[in-house]
């Protein structure tokens, strides 16, 4: 492959000091700034994700489901843009791309239901890491190497790759503006998350206009289609399995694969008692079919002491951390009845768990009582359109563990 000799050089002083090389044409430039914009995108919300998600609802498991989808996805699509990238011109593909960008931050900002959004993860351009692995790489590769004379194409591809790790970490670093943006100006964590979307969106339209300045290229219809690898078959399937190693590496460490303790324990709290509200007779059901051990006394689990009824067990199940008690009441609070759902989670980190707490739910505390080591705080949320309450105390050796609790009128 021969590549076209730019058109335009700036003078040698100046480009000792410049970000390209000599050889490097203007639309080098636009790349470059394309791939910024994009970078600071991918490291923004693929911290953000995660978190967004769990502040819609979903739980781990569901959250992998759509870090899947992403991942998939991208590989759908770039193997489909491979595969019919010679009838179109690289410049109208990379602008359509960025169209496709800018529907995905809306999306993800506009939809919140669980299919909906999983259709847009595998459609859109969403990264599950702050590595470039959408369908704009292969593009802006294919056009860079036409940029640049051939002496200076290994000088600029070291540079595309250094704007965007260099930028990509700095979009990373601003995945803590959302919780800035709640404290300083009172959003909701979903509200602020949303916004993080839509400048992800507008980050879309930024790298739109910049691919409206490349050349656009002729397409000659009449071409002879390109001929297969021959020599260099070899190097290429090995780079593209290492590439492959080095990315499943890289998602198994991001941050939708580090579900730990701190995210099942929430999880089980969520879906045992959260989620649907406290309801008596559902958990008695729930514990009979799954075959949990009735408690012979923990009462210390009950969130209210004026209980009239309790029920208590020892709960086992794969999506249950180990040693995990579930308990319910009906009680009287205040003069009214009310039902209370709790779970008490061992080996929890506290502070932990209430800031994960927090980002779900963007509950608020109205109490806290101190006793010892011991800590008691009372939160209020709404969760379904149904008002709760959620105590949360720690409790074992040095507060080892967590007893999280949701208490509803009856």
């Amino acid at each position: 492959m021969t590549a076209q000799t730019p058109t335009e050089a700036l003078p040698e002083p100046k480009r000792r000091l410049a970000l390209l090389p000599s050889g490097a044409g203007p639309a080098a430039s636009y790349l470059l700034a394309s791939r910024g914009l994009r970078a600071f995108g991918d490291g923004l919300v693929s911290l953000l994700l995660p978190a967004y998600l769990a502040a819609l609802g979903f739980n781990a498991f569901e959250i992998g489901i759509f870090a899947t989808a992403t991942l998939s996805g991208s590989a759908a699509l770039t193997l489909g843009v491979g595969a019919i990238a010679h009838r179109f011109s690289r410049r109208s593909l990379l602008i359509a791309a960025a169209g496709l960008m800018i529907l995905t931050g809306f999306a993800f900002a506009l939809v919140h239901d669980f299919w909906p959004l999983l259709v847009v993860a595998f459609v859109g351009t969403l990264n599950p890491s702050s590595g470039d692995v959408s369908v704009f790489l292969p593009l802006e590769h294919a056009e860079l190497a036409h940029s640049v004379t051939d002496r200076d194409r290994t000088a600029l591809f070291a540079r595309y790759s250094v704007v965007g790790s260099l930028i990509g970490a700095v979009g990373a670093l601003a995945a803590g503006a959302p919780d800035l943006l709640r404290q300083l100006v009172g959003l909701e964590i979903k509200q602020a998350l949303q916004l993080a979307f839509l400048l992800y969106a507008l980050l879309g339209v930024g790298a739109l206009f910049l691919y409206r300045r490349l050349p656009d290229e002729s397409i000659d219809a009449s071409a002879a289609p390109a001929e297969p690898l021959r020599k260099s078959r070899t190097i290429v399937l090995t780079l593209a399995a290492l590439f492959s190693l080095t990315l499943a590496a890289a998602c198994l460490a991001s941050p939708h694969a580090l579900a730990d303790g701190v995210d099942r324990a929430l999880d089980a709290f969520h879906r045992t008692c959260l989620a649907q509200g406290p309801d008596f007779e559902r958990t008695i059901a729930l514990a009979k079919t799954r075959g949990w051990t009735p408690l012979s006394d923990g009462t210390d689990l009950a969130p209210i002491e004026d209980m009239k009824v309790f029920r208590g067990w020892q709960a086992t199940g794969a999506d249950l951390p180990a040693g995990t008690m579930i308990a319910v009441t009906r009680a009287t609070m205040d003069g009214r009845t009310v039902q209370t759902c709790s779970v008490k989670l061992l080996d929890v980190d506290r502070a932990e768990f209430e800031k994960r707490f927090f980002v779900r739910t963007d509950a608020e505390k109205i109490a806290e009582k101190r006793k010892g080591s011991v800590i008691s705080r009372l939160f209020i949320l709404i969760v379904g359109n149904r008002r709760q309450l959620v105590h949360l105390t720690s409790a074992g050796v040095q507060g080892s563990a967590i007893i999280a609790s949701s208490i509803v009128d009856e």
